[in-house]
Parts: C-alpha cells; structure tokens; sequence
C-alpha cells in the first residue's frame, strides 16, 4: 500500500464527483482530514477541487467536475453528469424527437 506523503494533486489519484464542495470542506474540517483545495480552469469553465489521502495512503479527488461537458461517443449528444444537465438534455431529446414525428407527418399528408 502507498505511504501517505505530501498531498501533490498532480501525483496518480482517483477521483470522484459532488454535489457540495462546502460540505465536503465542512466534513473534511470536522473528521481532522488534511487536504489540499484547487480551482482550475479549462475553456472558460471552472472546477472546484479537494485532494486528500484515504486511511491507506491512497489520493483521492473529490470535484464538482459537472461542470464540464462529457466528450461524446460518435453519434451521442453532448451531455454533463449533473442532474440538470441531464434533465435539460432530456428535454431537447424530446423536443427534437417530437419534430421529427411532426416533419414525418407532414411529409405522409
């Protein structure tokens, strides 16, 4: 197992996603754990970022990387991993699917 050192966010680590950079910070102060904040920019969005060791030494990020669009498959719709980004991305589906059936229609008449 790695040995905790210096907590380096540029160092191999795994990370994860949340919904509240200020609860996590919130929780983190409360449970005694050292950790190391970011923000970085890319394309003119920001992500928050908590890097911190786990107890077996291993780096972990947490981030609110929602913010930034999922690179898509050939053929699938850019989408984010929030909720909203996904509701809202189901909605132009459903919009866009409707005006197809709509185009359908008008060309059958």
């Amino acid at each position: 197992m790695p040995m905790k050192g210096e907590i380096n966010p540029k160092d191999n680590h795994i990370s994860f996603q949340c919904e509240s950079m200020v609860a996590l910070e919130r929780k983190l102060k409360e449970m005694g754990i050292e950790y190391v904040q970011r923000r970085v920019e890319e394309g003119g969005i920001f992500v928050e970022q908590m890097f911190f060791h786990d107890p077996d030494g291993f780096m972990i990020e947490i981030c609110n990387c929602d913010n930034l669009p999922v690179i898509p498959i050939i053929g699938e719709a850019v989408r984010s991993c929030s909720r909203m980004q996904q509701q809202k991305l189901q909605q132009v589906v459903q919009k866009q699917q409707q005006q197809q059936v709509q185009c359908l229609s008008t060309m059958h008449v």
